[in-house]
């Protein structure tokens, strides 16, 4: 829904009204989005109040509990991202649902309220979550809570913390070597570059864990991860936009300068270029993991916080956005900033990069406080772009919800 992407020339109208800003409360996606994550929150919530009453081991209940306290905040966070906008802890969030009551009719909380109830989870979780526990990326521990508590202090503009919390997962010692080291990606993809390309086709390492990867959602024989952007059958829905193609050197990887992210990402096929980040899986078509957290981010999110922090440490920002960029640009040589705007310039800049077609840059450039800002060769009418504080940077509360709850408010301008 942003600035990396564009109608694909075989779109036959596939998000076609996300992409165009033409969304309403009666629209499926924007229903599933709401639906989803308060299924999600009603299902945890019936489940843990039984803790108490079953027998077990005492250990894996306790871990158990934690996993869902935090997948609650998890999902509570995504609504806030999604229905509304940069944190203020006095504006309208979303309801904050801790209990069932199938007669309720929840008001919307404050974002403040919101966030205070994500914390509570967090915080909960990290006191439940097992530090013996072998790291699997596939579920939530009390590592990967690290960085999801870094992500929630990041959007609540609480820089010290999420520096903290990145501090804190990137010195841990029991996080595996290739989770914790950003992969190389420098070189030939076949060759030095291939630990980074793996991530992509789902090549999992001896102990069952993608590189880079603190959390994603595992798909054994379904989902199809990449399906909006191409098919099987090489039908392109979205093609990469030419701002996110203009954004790379002109170099093709290895050659010295080239960032294989352009090599990796962007593909051609009869013509025509396509989303080559999800095209290909190691279990064959499209049958793709979600990547929702990597060591990458990590670095970029610390990068973020030593910026904005009261006294911006642009060393140690430098070294974590200069550290990344090694791993993905070929000859890459260090940079130095001599703002901390200069560097935030460059964090958006590479955030836009790195995470392409994941879903964050819609959200990036709200928390920011910017447009989407189109070309005119990726978007063919000025309407197609939303300004700074645009209400169409808050997805509108669903049809169904207003017509049940009498007590809900809908967004601006829906």
């Amino acid at each position: 829904m942003s600035d990396e992407a564009r109608l694909g020339t075989d779109n036959s109208g596939q998000a076609a009204l996300e992409y165009r800003y033409q969304i309403g409360s009666a629209e499926g996606a924007i229903n599933s989005t709401w639906s989803g994550y308060y299924t999600a929150i009603h299902q945890i919530n019936t489940v843990l109040p039984y803790f108490d009453k079953i027998s077990g081991d005492a250990n894996r209940k306790k871990e158990m509990q934690g996993q869902l306290l935090a997948l609650r905040a998890i999902c509570h966070l995504n609504l806030l991202q999604s229905y509304s906008g940069r944190y203020n802890p006095s504006a309208l969030g979303v309801p904050l649902i801790t209990a069932v009551d199938i007669l309720a009719k929840p008001k919307r909380n404050t974002m403040g309220e919101v966030m205070k109830g994500i914390e509570d989870d967090f915080t909960s979780a990290n006191t439940l979550l097992s530090t013996s526990t072998k790291f699997s990326d596939t579920t939530i521990n009390y590592l990967n809570l690290m960085a999801f508590r870094a992500e929630a202090a990041l959007y609540k503009e609480d820089y010290s913390s999420a520096v903290s919390y990145c501090n804190s997962l990137l010195s841990n010692t029991n996080l595996p070597a290739n989770t914790k080291n950003i992969a190389n990606g420098t070189g030939p993809l076949t060759g030095t570059a291939k630990p980074y390309a793996d991530i992509w086709t789902d090549i999992y390492n001896a102990d069952g864990n993608l590189n880079e990867m603190l959390f994603r959602i595992r798909y054994a024989t379904s989902g199809t991860m990449g399906g909006l952007f191409t098919t099987t059958t090489n039908d392109v829905y979205f093609a990469p936009s030419d701002k996110l193609l203009a954004s790379f050197p002109t170099a093709n990887a290895p050659a010295a300068g080239s960032d294989v992210r352009k090599s990796l990402f962007i593909g051609t096929v009869a013509g025509k270029r396509f989303v080559n980040k999800y095209k290909g899986s190691s279990r064959g078509g499209l049958v793709l993991d979600m990547k929702w957290l990597r060591i990458s981010e990590i670095y970029l999110m610390r990068a973020e916080a030593l910026a904005k922090q009261s006294s911006a440490d642009l060393t140690g920002a430098s070294a974590d956005l200069n550290l990344l960029r090694s791993k993905r640009i070929n000859g890459y040589t260090n940079q130095t900033f001599s703002s901390a705007s200069d560097l935030m310039d460059a964090v958006v800049l590479e955030r836009y990069k790195e995470l392409c077609f994941e879903g964050d840059r819609f959200f990036d450039l709200k928390r920011y406080n910017l447009p989407v800002n189109r070309l005119g060769s990726d978007a063919n009418t000025a309407w197609q772009n939303l300004p700074v504080n645009d209400y169409r940077f808050l997805i509108p509360v669903p049809n169904e919800e207003l017509l049940a709850n009498p007590n809900m408010i809908q967004n601006p301008g829906y």
